[in-house]
């Protein structure tokens, strides 16, 4: 015995031309089968779910003049072939325009010199990239017992901003400035300053303690 086709009631919305998911259509749907005295099959293992006979929804496409919509055979899935010839093309059009790819430098112009031979070379001039210094360790020297802020931030792991707004209110090292190369730091912590600022710190979850913590070595001082 053949098993009667039957139709979902989304899908049978779609059958009769209707919108599958406009609640207007849905109600449309509705209307119909109560004029069709239509009344639709739960799903034995899903009352969720309910569907239309096929011989109910040509009833109700007769009544209103609809024609049964068959759906839309799938496209053909592309073959290996077609796929291959569709990678090759992608890659030759890659490779063309990495071809066409020049190189990008900061580049001054010398127009109208005199003496210039007119070369390219003359008119062209290539500006090196600028590299920010690096302060080597052991670059900074300072009496014994002193330390930068930013290396006191540095050696507990916290960003300079994090730790400059905890530590705002300790006071710096007197007697600077000392010489770091060029410079003078005027931010440095002696040994109260660093025990200070671990008081103020080391509970803060960004805080991680270095061998010297809790620098106890200016608790008295």
């Amino acid at each position: 015995m053949t098993e009667e086709t039957r139709y979902s009631l989304t899908d049978a919305r779609r059958r009769l031309g209707l919108d599958a998911d406009h609640p207007i259509d849905q109600k449309t749907l509705k209307d119909w089968m109560g004029k069709a005295g239509v009344t639709p099959t739960e799903d034995p293992l899903d009352k969720r779910f309910r569907y239309l006979a096929r011989a109910d929804v040509e009833k109700m496409a007769a009544q209103h003049g609809r024609p049964i919509l068959e759906p839309r055979p799938a496209a053909p899935r592309p073959t290996i072939t077609a796929l291959s010839d569709r990678i090759a093309v992608l890659e030759a059009e890659i490779a063309a325009l990495q071809a066409q790819k020049t190189p990008i430098a900061h580049q001054t112009r010398y127009d109208g010199q005199e003496g210039g031979s007119g070369g390219a070379a003359d008119r062209l001039h290539v500006s090196p990239a600028r590299k920010r210094p690096v302060r080597a360790e052991g670059a900074v020297k300072l009496p014994d017992g002193l330390i930068l802020v930013e290396d006191f931030a540095r050696l507990h792991r916290v960003s300079s901003t994090t730790f400059a707004t905890a530590v705002k209110d300790i006071e710096f090292a007197p007697g600077g400035p000392w010489p770091v190369g060029n410079h003078r730091p005027y931010r440095v912590f002696d040994r109260r300053g660093q025990r200070e600022a671990w008081e103020v710190c080391h509970l803060k979850s960004w805080w991680h303690d270095c061998p010297d913590c809790p620098h106890e070595g200016g608790a008295d001082a």
